[in-house]
């Protein structure tokens, strides 16, 4: 939390006050030791406009992300830029991804000018292009995404790895909705860990391009930040 902080006040510095979501992971914890985790944030964190999600693991991040997304669409709120972040375990890692979205007020105000930019859709720490050649498991898994999304195949597409990224509001609420969230979220396997146990990427990791897919569908970029 002391971490986030710092990143959470670049940010309201920049933009002021801004509606936060969080998710909590129920995974081997009782559902009071979930409220009183809530409580602590709350008081950590004194802000108004705080929505908490509870979810199982599933997904890995993507899970809880999409069930913060439901509680968004639950309250009938609309963004015209979303930004996502989550305790990524790599320390290295989590801090060069939320370094390039929040890690300063110049950063932060560059990024605003990017993602109100009509051209640019996300905005991440880096870019990889998405190589729909290569016959992996995650490849035949995002197809099957982008059928499910009647998204063309051969638009060739770019992601951020790691999946913390600044999207544009209004790509997420054309391809999502409570049930078809509702109906991701059920196909993710409980307790998936991915490369670490089972040596192959599964949904959560073909979801984590799909992002990128969204984003060339409606004819924008996935985009470095701005330093």
């Amino acid at each position: 939390m002391d971490e986030f902080k710092i990143y959470l006040n670049n940010l309201e510095k920049c933009v002021g006050n801004y509606d936060l979501y969080i998710n909590l992971v129920l995974q081997n914890k009782e559902y009071k030791n979930i409220i009183d985790i809530q409580d602590k944030i709350k008081e950590e964190l004194n802000k108004e406009n705080l929505y908490f999600t509870i979810s199982n693991n599933k997904g890995l991040d993507i899970g809880g992300f999409l069930t913060s997304l439901d509680k968004m669409f639950e309250l009938k709120k609309r963004y015209e830029s979303i930004i996502k972040i989550h305790t990524k375990t790599n320390d290295s890692w989590r801090f060069a991804m939320l370094y390039a979205l929040l890690g300063s007020e110049k950063i932060i105000k560059n990024n605003l000018n990017l993602i109100k930019n009509p051209k640019i859709g996300m905005i991440g720490n880096t870019v990889f292009k998405i190589n729909f050649n290569n016959k992996t498991n995650v490849i035949k898994l995002l197809n099957d995404y982008m059928k499910k999304f009647k998204i063309s195949q051969n638009i060739g597409c770019d992601f951020i790895p790691g999946t913390i990224f600044w999207m544009k509001g209004n790509i997420l609420e054309k391809y999502l909705n409570r049930k078809i969230i509702n109906e991701l979220y059920n196909e993710f396997k409980p307790n998936y860990c991915g490369l670490i146990n089972e040596k192959t990427e599964g949904k959560p990791h073909a979801f984590e391009r799909l992002f990128g897919v969204f984003v060339k569908s409606v004819g924008m970029k996935v985009v470095k930040f701005d330093t």
